[in-house]
């Protein structure tokens, strides 16, 4: 299998908390293994039930907001081996531009 992107449907907020929180109102959540120390950007997921899961990472810019979404055919918390072997790239890259 290959890592199949996914595009996450807007409109989006021009703002890096409101985007955050609407991501979360759709049901994803911030990955504790990815947890972020800079605060530049955030990684979500959400666990799929076929064992999959969407990744979601925002980052914030000077002048952008970039979302970048994947799906991992295997979620790392429940198969790790799986998604080691398997992890191959194909992402989904949305650039906003930030409100004032």
């Amino acid at each position: 299998m290959t890592r199949r992107s996914y595009k996450i449907k807007g409109p989006f907020p021009p703002n890096f908390e409101a985007v955050l929180t609407m991501l979360r109102n759709r049901g994803f959540q911030q990955d504790p293994y990815l947890a972020d120390q800079k605060g530049t950007f955030t990684n979500l997921v959400k666990p799929l039930p076929n064992g999959s899961r969407i990744h979601v990472q925002v980052r914030k810019g000077s002048k952008k907001i970039q979302i970048e979404s994947h799906i991992d055919d295997y979620d790392p918390a429940r198969n790790p081996i799986g998604h080691l072997f398997e992890d191959r790239k194909s992402h989904s890259i949305i650039k906003i531009k930030k409100g004032k």
